[in-house]
C-alpha cells in the first residue's frame, strides 16, 4: 500500500464485544450480514488485485475498504462466537454467488465503483433491517457503529467516482 493516508476508517470506537443472548431469528439474521461481508472481502480484495498495476491509487483504497469489511467480519463472528453461536463457513460461497449471479465482469474503475456504491447500499438497508428487528442490545451497537463506517466507505467511493470518470 502506498505511503499516504487513506483514511477508511473512521476514527470513532467500536463497540467492546462481550457475550450477549441472541434469539435464534437475531442469530440467524447476524450470520447473513456475516456472509455478506465475507463477499464483500472477496470483492474488494479481489478488486485490488485487479487494478494494481494500471491504478495502483484506485487499487489501495480498495484493499483498504477491504481491511475494514475484514474488521468487521470479525467483530460480528466474535459476537455470534462468544454468544454461543456455530458458523459455517462452506454456506458462505453459495451466498455470495447468488448475490452476485447478476454481476457481469466490469472491470473499468468507474464501472466497478458503480457496482460497490451499489452493493454498499444495498448492505446499508440490510443492517437497517437487522437493526429494527434486533433484540440483542450489544448486536444492535455494533451494527450502528457499522453503519457509520458503510457511510464513510460510499463517501469514499463517491469520490472516487468523480475521480475516475
Amino acid at each position: 500500500m502506498a505511503d499516504y493516508n487513506l483514511n477508511c476508517s473512521l476514527a470513532l470506537p467500536y463497540p467492546p464485544i462481550v457475550p450477549t443472548k441472541l434469539n435464534r431469528y437475531d442469530a440467524q439474521m447476524l450470520k447473513a450480514l456475516l456472509a455478506g461481508t465475507l463477499c464483500n472481502i472477496n470483492e474488494y480484495i479481489t478488486q485490488s488485485i485487479v487494478f494494481a498495476d494500471l491504478y495502483p491509487h484506485f487499487a489501495d483504497i480498495m484493499d483498504c475498504i477491504a481491511t475494514g469489511e475484514a474488521l468487521h467480519f470479525k467483530l460480528l463472528l466474535k459476537l455470534l462466537l462468544l454468544s454461543g453461536e456455530k458458523w459455517d463457513m462452506p454456506g458462505t460461497a453459495s451466498f455470495c454467488r447468488k448475490t452476485n449471479k447478476r454481476r457481469e465482469q466490469r472491470y473499468t474503475p468507474v464501472l466497478v465503483t458503480a457496482d460497490n456504491i451499489e452493493r454498499e447500499k444495498m448492505y446499508i438497508s440490510d443492517i437497517k433491517l437487522v437493526l429494527s428487528q434486533l433484540y440483542s442490545e450489544e448486536a444492535k451497537q455494533l451494527l450502528e457503529r457499522m453503519l457509520l463506517e458503510k457511510e464513510h466507505h460510499i463517501g469514499i467511493l463517491s469520490e472516487l467516482s468523480l475521480r475516475y470518470m
